[in-house]
């Protein structure tokens, strides 16, 4: 067979194979010869909302607006977007647009923003969409500006693994909302920096300690100021209020009647209790404590001047009653146990302080109850000159469940 007769062969085999159409493929040059080539459907959107179609398939659909621009588009696998479908998108306008899907997610988030001058194609896997950045755009990144300022839900946002997190450092701020304690702000790296702070429409609880434990809270609607700002259980801070002589009562022998001395020599005067050194030099004093007092043991604080050059100590011993509203008051000998500490004289009228054990008072104890008190030189122990030393006040020490009383 010569070349010829091989060339109407082929010839005749092309025009036997069946005729193959493209939709969207245009000839410019007209049937029978020219350029072929393919055309991509285009719908310009300048709306500030759209909802991708099903009709959309292929296509590119631009935005511009000035203002943010909000899209929906359809459940992954619903009709018209099973597995294969596809759309590109670009933002042409200033406004930045949010395309949120319904159900199904974007490269596993719950929407896709876009700045200006950005393009993704997006594609169907028939349960969720996948995103693919355009030619020469770079992946969108969010910036505190867009996630706070847009009011952006991340429902996914449940637990310390999976929060928003704020910063430039190495242990950021993050948000997330906890299961029972509502949306909570705390560090990224726990053993960096220990504080936690959790908000609800109600309260705000601080934690200091990394250990979840709520240490304090912010009640701006509760019906006393001692409840708008209260400390929790295990972290009640103290506070005092100060006894002078002058509100001391004594026995009037072994413990002289309060009365106003000059310790320093041409100084102030001021009310001191002078006892003897005997067991039964004995003070007493009753006071109402605060209504934070949260019903615990107190402490005594002994203020003395030594005026003399004698650096022995005094012992003291103290105990006392707890008394609300009605109840009955009890004998000395039912008070609560008996408390002993000592305080170290320094001699030549200097300021000496000593800080008591816990004294806890009989009787059951709550914040606002009547507080009756002893104090008794130990003579066993105390080796100073009891004579010159001046007993100013004791000041008293509790537990407060509140920045206000």
């Amino acid at each position: 067979m010569n070349i010829l007769m091989k060339l109407w062969l082929l010839l005749a085999l092309v025009l036997a194979l069946p005729t193959i159409s493209f939709s969207g493929v245009t000839n410019p040059s007209g049937s029978g010869g020219g350029i072929t080539q393919m055309n991509m459907c285009v719908r310009a959107v300048t709306l500030t909302t759209d909802t991708i179609l099903s009709t959309d398939r292929g296509c590119l659909i631009t935005y511009s607006n000035a203002n943010p621009v909000t899209v929906t588009l359809p459940q992954a696998g619903t009709s018209g977007f099973a597995a294969g479908f596809f759309v590109s998108v670009v933002n042409l306008g200033v406004g930045e647009v949010t395309i949120t899907p319904t159900i199904s997610t974007i490269q596993d988030e719950v929407d896709l923003n876009l700045g200006t001058g950005k393009g993704v194609a997006i594609a169907s896997d028939g349960t969720n969409y996948f995103d693919n950045p355009g030619s020469g755009l770079t992946v969108e990144t969010d910036t505190l500006a867009m996630t706070v300022g847009r009011g952006r839900v991340v429902t996914s946002a449940n637990s310390l693994t999976n929060a928003v997190c704020i910063g430039a450092g190495t242990n950021p701020a993050c948000i997330y909302e906890d299961v029972t304690r509502g949306p909570l702000i705390r560090p990224q790296t726990d053993a960096n920096t220990n504080t936690y702070i959790w908000t609800n429409q109600t309260y705000r609880w601080i934690d200091v300690e990394n250990s979840d434990a709520v240490m304090f809270t912010v009640d701006p609607d509760a019906a006393t100021k001692k409840g708008m700002y209260a400390f929790q259980t295990g972290y009640y801070p103290l506070k005092s209020f100060f006894l002078p002589a002058g509100f001391l009562s004594t026995d009037g022998t072994n413990c002289a009647t309060p009365a106003e001395a000059t310790p320093v020599a041409s100084g102030a005067k001021m009310f001191t209790v002078l006892c003897l050194d005997n067991d039964g030099s004995r003070m007493h004093a009753s006071f109402d404590m605060p209504d934070d007092y949260d019903g615990g043991s107190i402490q005594l604080k002994s203020l003395v001047v030594q005026t003399a050059v004698d650096t022995g100590v005094i012992e003291f011993q103290s105990a006392g009653q707890c008394k609300g509203d009605t109840e009955t008051l009890v004998a000395t000998a039912s008070y609560g146990t008996e408390v002993v500490w000592t305080d170290t004289m320094t001699g030549s009228t200097a300021i000496n302080k000593a800080t008591s054990g816990a004294i806890t008072p009989s009787g059951t104890c709550a914040a606002g109850d009547w507080i009756s008190i002893y104090v008794d030189i130990g003579a066993t122990t105390t080796t100073t000159a009891m004579a010159t030393a001046h007993i100013l006040g004791f000041k008293v020490i509790y537990s407060s469940t509140s920045l206000s009383h």
